[in-house]
């Protein structure tokens, strides 16, 4: 990490004119290196959407310089932005976008389908990242038709359908559960770890802080502090370490219950569990292996909010693992 991807120099950006002009970014000054997952946080009001609407070039500043990989944005006309944004940064958006009249498919396709990309090559990848998702069954539905999470998602592939080397995320999980949101920023640091991917992640969320190599706090359109936070290896240790130390210190059922959850769930998956989360998740699961509750009843009570007395997983997942545990164990209602 040695190469700044991101150069921001003196930007400034004022919305309205005279009298009734709003200053909303004040001289802010930073670099985002190749490579690293650097969270902008701060307060709402703070500028943060717009520092990343500028980045992706839907904001124009109204002084100072933004620099994407040695090209300076504000020297290029409109129609060439846009091209080297299509090629060099997927954003992903805190409202999701999508197109109501589309498919989940041609939602994901569609920056590749601008991009002249072959049909056969685009709907390819974006199958194989549906799949990644745990998402294939909602292919040909309409945004409409599946939930608030579910549309998360689906912006955060069409941002990655192009593997681009800088990934832009608003608020990325502000409408995920914790273990959705533990599942999406594991997918991204994957990301990261794979591809090298540069993340820009805008969030009021603490939480995600043990996923961020820096963070850069901004308050009233101004970088207050930057605080470099963990290792790639520091984070990917502390978002796996909960199933394998349960895993470890199993009694012989809870291991049985641990191994068939394994089978059932991805590597990402796992890893979004909580201790309190998998504890009950696997309390439940030999409950319905001893016959005292069913099938529905098991996935109801994974799904229902822990206030209300239940696990709290995310809807998909509670039914996976009620509707997987039934097939695997031959168990049928």
């Amino acid at each position: 990490m040695n190469r700044a991807v991101v150069e921001i120099k003196n930007l400034v950006k004022n919305f309205g004119e005279g009298g009734s002009e709003t200053k909303v970014l004040r001289g802010m000054s930073f670099e985002i290196m190749a490579g690293e997952t650097v969270l902008i946080f701060g307060p709402s009001g703070s500028g943060k959407s717009t520092l990343l609407n500028i980045i992706n070039g839907l904001e124009k500043p109204t002084s100072g310089d933004v620099i994407i990989d040695g090209v300076n944005i504000g020297l290029m006309d409109d129609s060439a932005k846009a091209v080297f944004h299509q090629q060099k940064i997927g954003m992903v958006f805190q409202a999701y976008n999508l197109i109501p009249s589309l498919s989940v498919l041609q939602n994901i396709t569609l920056p590749m389908m601008f991009a002249r990309m072959p049909k056969s090559e685009r709907e390819k990848r974006a199958k194989e990242l549906l799949k990644a998702f745990g998402l294939s069954e909602l292919t040909n539905r309409l945004p409409s038709e599946i939930s608030g999470g579910q549309q998360q998602r689906v912006g955060i592939m069409r941002a990655l359908i192009g593997n681009p080397p800088i990934i832009v995320a608003d608020e990325p999980t502000g409408n995920l559960d914790s273990v959705a949101t533990k599942n999406v920023m594991k997918l991204f640091s994957e990301l990261n770890d794979k591809y090298n991917n540069t993340l820009i992640i805008v969030t009021h969320d603490q939480s995600l802080f043990k996923y961020a190599d820096r963070i850069v706090y901004i308050l009233d359109g101004s970088v207050v502090k930057e605080a470099a936070h963990r290792s790639k290896e520091k984070r990917e240790s502390a978002t796996v370490s909960v199933f394998h130390r349960a895993m470890a210190k199993a009694s012989v059922k809870d291991r049985r219950m641990l191994r068939i959850l394994d089978f059932m769930m991805s590597d990402a998956q796992l890893d979004g569990f909580s201790q309190k989360e998998l504890e009950s998740t696997i309390s439940l699961m030999d409950r319905r292996r001893r016959g005292e509750i069913d099938g529905e009843e098991l996935y109801k009570m994974l799904d229902r909010p822990r206030k209300r007395g239940g696990v709290g997983l995310y809807e998909p997942t509670a039914r996976h693992i009620a509707d997987g545990l039934n097939n695997i164990l031959g168990l049928t209602k």
